[in-house]
């Protein structure tokens, strides 16, 4: 799996590093590009970054945004329409008497828009922020959770 990352640098703090993690060193972090071709060709760039240049990274998951999506609007839509039959028809004086089935549509229309938006809220909650700031405390402390998202682990 490669993970999408951003190194922002104390030395240019305007600058952000886009790629992957290839690799946690001692004391620096290998970033590469995050093209799975590249890794494929063998053309891989890989760009050094020592910890004292390091204010934060930022990882997450690539490409799962549509499928988390649609994962949460079906399971809302299947949700919202059993509830919806199961509840029955009912008298609406706005546009008269409405069937089990016209309720389950509705009730699962809603149902699958929520469940869209909360996929969402929880594709971006799953997004991990690893504070360095220069120090080889705090390198050392996350060392074994950047290792998890680096390409090359150990």
């Amino acid at each position: 799996m490669i993970y999408r990352s951003t190194i922002k640098l104390i030395s240019d703090p305007s600058f952000k590093c886009h790629g992957a993690l290839y690799e946690i060193n001692d004391s620096s972090i290998s970033i590469s590009s995050s093209r799975i071709e590249d890794y494929y060709s063998g053309s891989l760039k890989v760009r050094e970054i020592y910890f004292s240049d390091i204010k934060h990274i930022h990882t997450k998951r690539k490409g799962n945004f549509l499928l988390v999506a649609l994962a949460g609007g079906g399971s809302g839509f299947l949700l919202g329409s059993a509830i919806g039959y199961n509840e029955g028809g009912y008298y609406n004086w706005w546009s008269g008497q409405v069937s089990a089935e016209e309720n389950a549509l509705r009730k699962g229309i809603g149902f699958a828009f929520l469940g869209a938006g909360i996929g969402c809220l929880l594709y971006y909650g799953f997004d991990i922020h690893i504070p360095i700031n220069g120090s080889m405390d705090n390198f050392n402390l996350y060392r074994k959770k950047m290792n998890k998202y680096a390409i090359k682990r150990y």
